[in-house]
């Protein structure tokens, strides 16, 4: 057992109890069993983004900039804070980040998939987020999106995006206006900024198998009986299980991580400017 299992073990409890939470079962629901409401949870999209979520809460500041590091192909220095969902942006119908951290002069936003596809709105969704932080920080931010998911770049995406390029040439051929008008016309005395932002804002893309390889690759060595590295060694462990389990990552290799790969690319929209 692991601390992922103890996470789908609590879950589990309110299924058998969930008057605890104010909630009583569906005689009607198919998921009549324990058994089919784990399998159901282990696939879901939304679970493993808790996992995630408490996984770098728990890591330490120099695992997630290597991450970045890795994603973006060059360093990323920041010292960032992870933000829970019950940040209020005052967003009416912009972008829900799976994972959201700020620095003092960075944004990064991380958007995963499993089955869902991304689409061009989602990611012009992120640069509004970035916009409403800079509004409410009261500062211009740099801005980063890594996406990740299960296979190739391709895979993601409705449109069968070939490359970052071709992503990027769809997202600067949008029109802001309506898109404002459409997500929240709140923010159009902000367009220029919003135009400048989505010029601006680098995004990558890693798949599970890389971010598990990354992990892998940062396990302490078993020669370290220190508290810490023991601890650590768990926490990876757990995290690589996980993604293992829902075959997201297949670790049919084990190979050093150098700042670029053929499984991430990274683009800068400014670039074709």
């Amino acid at each position: 057992m692991n601390w992922v299992d103890s996470y789908y073990e609590s879950l589990e409890f309110l299924y058998w109890e969930p008057q605890h939470i104010g909630r009583q079962k569906n005689p009607l629901s198919k998921l009549d069993s324990a058994d089919k409401v784990s399998r159901h949870l282990r696939v879901m999209e939304v679970t493993l983004n808790h996992n995630l979520q408490q996984f770098f809460l728990l890591a330490p500041q120099n695992l997630r900039n290597r991450l970045l590091g890795v994603a973006f192909g060059h360093a990323v220095p920041a010292t960032f804070t992870l933000h829970g969902r019950a940040t209020t942006l005052n967003l009416t119908n912009s972008a829900q980040p799976d994972l959201l951290f700020t620095s003092e002069r960075d944004v990064m936003s991380i958007e995963m998939k499993i089955g869902a596809k991304c689409s061009i709105s989602q990611v012009l969704k992120y640069a509004l987020l970035g916009l409403a932080l800079e509004l409410r920080f009261d500062r211009t931010m740099t801005h980063y999106l890594l996406i990740m998911g299960a296979g190739e770049f391709p895979n993601q995406w409705r449109e069968r995006f070939t490359c970052l390029s071709d992503l990027q040439q769809a997202v600067l051929s949008c029109n802001l206006e309506d898109f404002t008008n459409q997500v929240d016309k709140g923010f159009r005395p902000n367009l220029d900024r919003l135009r400048e932002i989505v010029e601006e804002m680098q995004i990558a893309f890693l798949n599970y198998d890389g971010f598990a390889t990354l992990l892998l690759d940062s396990i302490p060595n078993e020669t370290d009986r220190s508290e810490g590295a023991e601890v650590y060694r768990n926490l990876i462990g757990g995290m690589i299980d996980e993604l293992k389990y829902r075959q997201l990552a297949m670790l049919a290799h084990v190979q050093k991580l150098a700042p670029a790969t053929q499984s991430n690319e990274v683009a800068t929209f400014s670039e074709s400017i």
